[in-house]
């Protein structure tokens, strides 16, 4: 016989040591600052937006949009407005919080019309401030790519930060 013979007790004793448990972290939600806001600017006209999850902790699907425009009477017929320019922004996000764990996509963009001018600001961010019941790994991954305009480096960015108090 190859195997030893072992009464059921040292078995389920033995099979207890082999088992091992998984943890598993809970976050507890203490305050939630979720947000998206664009605004833009043309030749002294100018548009805003902020949005925020109509209730805490839930799930927040926001599309945004500025226009800053402006109208002149056309030429042709003269009684009609005729737009001459423009500049606009959009932020996009959706977000979540689970106990065990964070989604989030966000994304901005902007643009003028003819001619091109104005100016815009944007943004998509996510705060959540919770507490976690038992020490646990965890992974941090974020991801800005500037867009058509690589120059624009400097002023396009995004962070992700892990603060324990």
């Amino acid at each position: 016989m190859l195997f030893p013979k072992l009464k059921f007790a040292e078995f389920a004793s033995a099979g207890a040591l082999l088992v091992a448990t998984r943890a598993t972290a809970q976050m507890v939600p203490i305050s939630d600052g979720r947000t998206v806001e664009t605004e833009a600017h043309y030749n002294g006209r100018s548009d805003s937006k902020v949005a925020h999850p109509s209730a805490p902790f839930a799930h927040f699907d926001s599309q945004i949009e500025a226009r800053a425009e402006q109208y002149e009477a056309c030429a042709d017929p003269p009684p009609d407005s005729c737009l001459v320019g423009a500049c606009w922004s959009d932020a996009i996000q959706t977000s979540d919080f689970y106990p065990a764990g964070i989604q989030f996509t966000g994304s901005t963009s902007a643009g003028w019309g003819d001619p091109p001018s104005g100016d815009w600001t944007f943004e998509s961010s996510v705060y959540f401030r919770f507490r976690i019941d038992t020490t646990f790994d965890y992974q941090l991954f974020a991801e800005v790519d500037p867009g058509d305009w690589p120059s624009l480096d400097a002023l396009v960015g995004g962070t992700v930060v892990a603060a324990v108090t």
